[in-house]
């Protein structure tokens, strides 16, 4: 008998604007959900490097094509989203999508969550990882995850909100 599928969504820290927030999607179920296991274990200076990156998207800054990037000219992928930066000569990335989850009362309000994390070593996207995202981004579970941390029904903002 399998296990029921199961995921949680986990700010990456408890700061966040009132437009948005960065996150992993993590489960004990399923083991290819590696993004927050490998953030968790980057090396001083890359964890730096890497939360820099969040903070510039999360302040809404201007874009920064050689931080974080999404696919907003391709249909089928325009919610993916992923951070990058260089490790050991290797171009590393964390590969989430985007979403509203309070579009009732925060519809301005967006996260990112991270799911997977690769190693890039050509140009070209592999869209196989793209179609994983999509896949997760799609799933009932893994959005009553999301919820579960941003309930339409509270009254008030969530307390990590500045």
């Amino acid at each position: 008998m399998a296990l029921a599928r199961s995921f949680r969504f986990i700010l990456v820290t408890e700061q966040g604007t009132r437009r948005r927030a960065v996150g992993f999607l993590d489960s004990d179920t399923d083991a290819n959900l590696n993004g927050r296991s490998t953030f968790e274990s980057l090396k001083r200076e890359s964890e730096r490097a890497v939360r820099t990156r969040f903070d510039w998207w999360i302040s809404g800054d201007t874009p920064n094509d050689r931080w974080f990037h999404g696919w907003p000219n391709q249909p089928k992928y325009k919610e993916c989203f992923t951070f990058k930066w260089k490790e050991n000569r290797q171009h590393q990335r964390l590969y989430g999508f985007l979403h509203h989850p309070q579009p009732k009362t925060q519809p301005r309000f967006q996260i990112c969550v991270l799911i997977f994390h690769e190693a890039k070593n050509e140009d070209q996207t592999d869209f196989s990882i793209l179609d994983r995202i999509n896949q997760f981004r799609q799933d009932s579970i893994v959005i009553s995850a999301i919820k579960k941390l941003f309930s339409e029904e509270r009254s008030n903002e969530s307390q990590w909100l500045q």
